[in-house]
């Protein structure tokens, strides 16, 4: 359990791991300015080791002097303000015990009270054959704190640079190393967000994104997915999203080219390949400066064929291009039309005011452009104001 300045709620934590654990309990103090560690003490006594790192250095950091201190074959993550769900354990034991190397599973939200707000399934289409390696598209696990082989683990590591998303650099680093990862859909942890949650922060989840993907090897993960068996579809559907995340907008939109006119379907979107091409090289081609063949691309998705999705991730994105080429009317109709599919998405509701307030010229880096469709199951991201609020 890494933790810093959980005085408020490392209590309630370790009392959840004592309710449904025996075993012993590491945690390592990033150097606390509060009572933090008299806290944890209070509450597991003699069961708990506390590791203190020379100072407060950041999570992942203190993953790492975590998996130097662990003296037990198999480890088990929770955060400092998290809950562990009764019985969390003993099923990640039995998958560590049936040959998994790495063990993740659902989580139930809760918000900084520890009131529930709504469950978040394990996504069914991860069950599918290489479905996994979709995790170098985005982060489609809900919960990145894992059960664990301590010597894989090691093995992997933690980018020390990274303050957040450290546990997604470590999944897909996994993955690259060929680690067995068991998928569990039963509910493991309570896990709690707020406005003070710094995983939250958009703008610094991007930088760490594009850390990440700017140091995998994507011939190496290719192969990968090819081996387990993932649809060569979604390879190169991959393919272009991971060339968005390192910010390479000429890569993506070569990507995308290949997808155009594939009529297979990407899970678990429901969009053909066809209108993913057209949206990922739509963003790729506003990020190039480009928005007139922005507005072509993302108009033929739009005229095309019915889609799963209420689209309005499309109608944002064809706003901004429209807006970009002088076309203030299209932009205004198809910002409303976002608004209408998704009532609050933000990035619409932000262009929307933009474009009314605009007397003149609006910089290409003030719209807000929707980089990757928008998810279809049930995620950390409501895409609305109050979830912005919390990422600001």
């Amino acid at each position: 359990m890494p933790a810093y300045n959980a005085a408020s709620t490392v209590a309630a934590a370790l009392r959840s791991v004592c309710d449904t654990h025996d075993g012993p309990i590491l945690l390592v103090d990033d150097r606390s300015a509060d009572d933090t560690v008299a806290r944890a003490r209070a509450v597991a006594g003699a069961r708990l080791q506390v590791v203190t790192a020379p100072g407060p250095r950041g999570v992942a950091r203190a993953r790492a002097l975590a998996l130097a201190a662990i003296d037990t074959p198999y480890g088990l993550w929770l955060d400092a303000d998290d809950l562990m769900a009764p019985g969390r354990p003993q099923a990640v034991r039995a998958a560590l015990d049936a040959g998994a190397d790495l063990v993740y599973d659902a989580v139930t939200l809760i918000d900084t009270a520890g009131r529930v707000e709504r469950d978040l399934p394990m996504p069914a289409f991860l069950h599918g054959p290489g479905r996994l390696w979709r995790q170098v598209e985005r982060n489609w696990l809900n919960g990145l704190f894992c059960g664990f082989r301590t010597d894989i683990a090691r093995r992997v590591g933690y980018d020390p640079e990274l303050s957040t998303g450290e546990d997604y650099r470590f999944c897909l680093d996994a993955l690259m190393a060929g680690a067995r990862i068991a998928l569990l859909d039963r509910v493991g942890v309570f896990y709690r967000h707020g406005a003070a949650t710094l995983s939250r922060n958009l703008a610094v989840a991007q930088a760490n994104m594009r850390r990440v993907h700017r140091a995998l090897d994507w011939a190496a993960a290719e192969a990968g997915m090819a081996r387990a068996g993932l649809p060569a579809v979604e390879i190169a559907y991959t393919r272009a999203a991971q060339a968005v995340h390192r910010g390479d907008a000429a890569a993506a939109l070569a990507a995308a080219e290949v997808l155009l006119d594939g009529a297979e379907t990407i899970a678990p979107y429901g969009h053909s390949a066809d209108w993913m091409g057209r949206f990922l090289g739509g963003a790729a081609l506003l990020a190039l400066d480009r928005p007139g063949e922005a507005a072509a691309w993302l108009r033929a998705a739009v005229e095309g064929r019915p889609q799963a999705g209420d689209g309005a991730d499309l109608h944002n994105n064809l706003g901004v291009a429209a807006a970009r080429t002088g076309d203030r009317a299209a932009a205004q109709r198809a910002f409303a039309a976002a608004a209408e599919r998704r009532p609050g998405y933000v990035d619409a509701a932000h262009n929307a005011r933009l474009l009314a307030q605009a007397g003149g010229p609006v910089a290409a880096d003030a719209w807000a452009v929707t980089r990757l469709p928008l998810r279809n199951v049930a995620n950390r991201d409501r895409y609305d104001a109050a979830e912005a609020a919390r990422r600001s």
